[in-house]
């Protein structure tokens, strides 16, 4: 048991794109014989998982779920994801004082260590790298396509968190 964090991007299919009508196709002779109306809508990938980094997990909480600590899943925007970055960013550059600040840890239900120590600055640095592929391509977008940038293929995915504990 313990706090367990995922963060997805998901696609959703829609049988009126050519591309999307192949996955569907390829994705449906998997479950050929067993339920041939069934209709993939969606593919998941998992972007990012963590365990018991409960000062991101308290992020999550206060920034995109209301203060709501309940297990659900939630869209995580854009934006949200940029300020999550640009805060990881502060932390690791600003020390103890601002982390403790910015990314307090939390304390719950076998959710881990509440101290700042080297686990808690790991997991800062695991973030980072989490959400850098991220940060490019919403850079890209916006540099190589400007105002129309929510055509580049990171706009084809929408973000999403959850926890269990």
């Amino acid at each position: 048991m313990g706090l367990d964090m995922y963060f997805n991007a998901k696609r959703y299919l829609s049988e009126y794109i050519e591309t999307d009508a192949e996955i569907q196709s390829k994705v449906k002779e998997i479950a050929s014989g067993f339920i041939d109306e069934w209709k993939p809508k969606e593919i998941t990938y998992e972007v990012g998982y963590w365990r018991k980094a409960n000062q991101i997990h308290n992020w999550f909480v206060q920034n995109v779920q209301d203060g709501e600590d309940d297990c659900k899943e939630y869209y995580v925007t854009t934006e949200s994801i940029i300020d999550l970055y640009n805060t990881v960013n502060e932390c690791l550059a600003g020390g103890k004082d601002v982390a403790l600040e910015k990314l307090p840890p939390a304390s719950g239900f076998f959710f881990g260590s509440t101290c700042i120590d080297e686990w808690y600055w790991q997991d800062l640095e695991h973030t980072k790298q989490v959400l850098q592929p991220l940060i490019d391509a919403f850079n890209e977008a916006v540099n190589e396509m400007g105002y129309e940038s929510y055509k580049h293929p990171i706009y084809q995915f929408g973000f999403y968190y959850c926890s269990s504990w």
